[in-house]
């Protein structure tokens, strides 16, 4: 019977992953706003879009060793006050630069939140569990984008471009207080030796970034995923909206329908596997379409 702390824990952290969901996407339904308010061009809004991911990404390695040292509880306190800071600073953003610093810290606060789940659910769940559980938490986790599309259009709409950013923001101080209230207190391994396992897990990196497979993963996630973000996560609302003349909402609705898309596409395909030797050709086929 799996115990029910552990799960009010899981979910908990699977809320953290939605809301990082919801600030990665969240730049398509502001940047209408952002663009008329700030006369902000293209190459400056996609600036805007494009820098979480920067920070985000640059900050998985100090995010393992955190996780691995501080524990899951202590490294989503701390990282958690990046993300309401950089809300806030978005919320009150006088001009564009504002708004890239905001985006920075936000990317950074945000950086935790899959791994720390990944890492719990590793610990409470054995092993023949742990595909089906971080698969339900990538599932429930993905309603972030939902969130980001019709219902913050709705808010947008109505109010202004800086309310989809109050509304995380006040969601990421719920998560912050989950955190501190609900996930279990670890032991600070103390001991260790930062500077050298710094120096490792960069050097390690190896493995990963010069490999023949992971250089094809790399290569097509490179185009497949930066293909999707950039479409899902910053243009496709202003095309929707100034290519087809429709509002924000409905705009906001066809970014709903490619965020389920999104969400249930992974979870079919996994269940057509060719096997390893048609593998590769059955997923460079797909990718095609992309």
């Amino acid at each position: 019977m799996t115990n029910p702390t552990k799960i009010v824990q899981l979910s908990a952290l699977t809320f953290a992953v939605a809301i990082s969901q919801a600030f990665r996407t969240v730049p398509a339904i502001t940047v209408n706003g952002i663009a008329e308010e700030m006369n902000a061009g293209p190459a400056a809004l996609a600036l805007f879009g494009g820098i979480f991911h920067w920070s985000f990404a640059l900050m998985q390695i100090p995010v393992g060793l955190a996780l691995d040292i501080f524990g899951v509880r202590h490294t989503m306190i701390a990282f958690s006050g990046f993300a309401i800071l950089g809300g806030a600073i978005c919320a009150l953003a006088p001009n564009i630069n504002w708004l890239f610093l905001g985006q920075t810290l936000i990317g950074i606060g945000c950086a935790p939140a899959f791994m720390a789940a990944i890492v719990f659910t590793s610990k409470h769940w054995p092993a023949a569990r742990f595909a089906g559980i971080s698969g339900l938490v990538l599932a429930f986790s993905s309603g972030g984008m939902l969130l980001s599309a019709t219902p913050l259009a709705w808010f947008i709409d109505r109010w202004s471009w800086r309310s989809g950013f109050v509304i995380l923001t006040a969601m990421s101080l719920v998560t912050l207080l989950a955190s501190a209230t609900v996930l279990e207190k670890t032991v600070v391994n103390r001991s260790r030796n930062l500077a050298k396992e710094i120096l490792s897990a960069f050097y390690d990196l190896r493995l990963v970034l010069f490999g023949p497979r992971p250089i094809a993963l790399l290569a097509l996630g490179f185009v497949m995923y930066g293909a999707l973000i950039t479409i899902r996560g910053l243009w496709i609302v202003p095309m929707f909206v100034e290519r087809y003349a429709l509002t924000l909402v409905a705009a906001g609705n066809v970014a709903l329908l490619v965020s389920v898309a999104i969400i249930l596409g992974p979870a079919i395909a996994g269940h057509f596997d060719p096997g390893d030797k048609t593998r590769p050709t059955a997923i460079s086929v797909m990718a095609v379409p992309g």
